[in-house]
């Protein structure tokens, strides 16, 4: 991690930084996770119980956006179409979801 994000989060009330904080310990504790869609971060988003915003660019992200989609684990949108707009209204969806 960079100088610059440990500064820029020391300096926002409630944030931290961190060089490392393994998705084992983390996520289970999560209300929701964006990520890229690699095998890895979904695994460990589905391992945890936790719903997976999959915002897809390359390669395999896609597919598994669509699975983690079918499965009903969590969301998947094209990182071209992101937007702030976008980004805050599909995590309102999978957080008031009951499911």
């Amino acid at each position: 991690m960079g100088p610059n994000l440990a500064t820029a989060a020391s300096r926002r009330p409630g944030a931290a930084a961190f060089g490392y904080a393994p998705f084992s310990q983390v996520l289970p504790r999560a209300g929701a996770l964006v990520c890229h869609g690699g095998i890895g971060s979904v695994a460990q988003g589905l391992r945890a119980g936790c719903p997976t915003l999959v915002v897809a660019f390359a390669h395999d992200q896609f597919n598994n956006g669509v699975r983690i989609q079918q499965a009903g684990a969590g969301l998947m949108i094209q990182r071209p179409r992101l937007t702030v707009r976008r980004l805050s209204s599909l995590l309102r969806r999978m957080l008031d979801d009951p499911q």
